[in-house]
């Protein structure tokens, strides 16, 4: 993938962002009536990628909601341990029980989570995270060798993770290649 040159070389990485952040879907090749949603430089704890977008794989499913961070952190361990009772949710999120309780029945209203006849929770159809392609993107000025790292830790949550370096500073090298051919990491 190449980006138009531009007159004067990127003074800082966060230059870089601007056009990346416009671009970002075209360039990952989504079509244009695709849901796509790309947020910068999003808090994922220790975490920080610069750009992360997010795209449904078959459109974004009719009358879905947005939930909060709590929220969200419910459903995903419903999606990953299909099945908890709410004391094993609110233990393994640390929540108080009155706290679980209020989310879930939350997420059950908005059609997001079902309790089943064991009492367990679990995901309601088409709720789940597998129809979602997650890309992150680290960009840098020179230092490729910390951007494939930051990358790496990336691909813990995403689909794919790209590293977009300024071609103005980085000569491509064979070894520089083969690190992110070998890390299976994108290169922009």
């Amino acid at each position: 993938m190449t980006f138009s040159p531009v007159s004067a070389p990127f003074r800082l990485e966060r230059d870089m962002l601007v056009p990346l952040q416009r671009g970002l879907p075209a360039a990952l090749g989504y079509r244009s009536n695709a849901a796509v949603q790309v947020v910068r430089e999003p808090d994922l704890g220790m975490i920080i990628p610069d750009l992360l977008a997010g795209s449904w794989r078959s459109g974004a499913p009719a009358g879905r909601s947005r939930h909060t961070h709590l929220e969200s952190c419910v459903l995903a361990q419903l999606e990953k341990r299909r099945g908890l009772g709410a004391d094993d949710l609110a233990d393994c999120l640390f929540l108080s029980a009155r706290d679980t309780t209020t989310l879930l029945g939350r997420l059950e209203r908005s059609g997001s989570a079902i309790r089943g006849r064991s009492g367990a929770w679990r995901l309601a159809p088409g709720a789940g995270t597998s129809q979602i392609e997650i890309v992150a993107v680290e960009a840098k000025l020179e230092r490729w060798r910390d951007a494939i790292v930051q990358a790496l830790e990336y691909l813990e949550f995403a689909n794919r993770s790209v590293v977009v370096l300024d071609g103005a500073r980085v000569r491509v090298t064979p070894a520089l290649l083969s690190a992110f051919r070998v890390a299976r990491v994108g290169l922009w």
